[in-house]
């Protein structure tokens, strides 16, 4: 994604300098976006969900 955004910027621009600049602004935007993350919701819903993934899914296998 990101070369994408650099080459489209530059050629939007026609200036690598502005094709940095709004790698940085990516960079940062993801930066924020992982800092908001709650790790330990995360991993509550993840138990969660396989315990209930436990509970339907059969524990014996059929034989022909």
């Amino acid at each position: 994604m990101a070369p994408t955004l650099f080459g489209l910027v530059g050629l939007v621009a026609g200036s690598n300098r502005v094709a940095i600049a709004s790698l940085s602004l990516f960079s940062v935007v993801g930066a924020v976006i992982i800092l908001r993350l709650d790790i330990e919701c995360g991993r509550q819903m993840t138990r969660e969900r396989e315990r209930t993934e436990a509970v339907e899914t059969p524990t014996t296998v059929p034989t022909d």
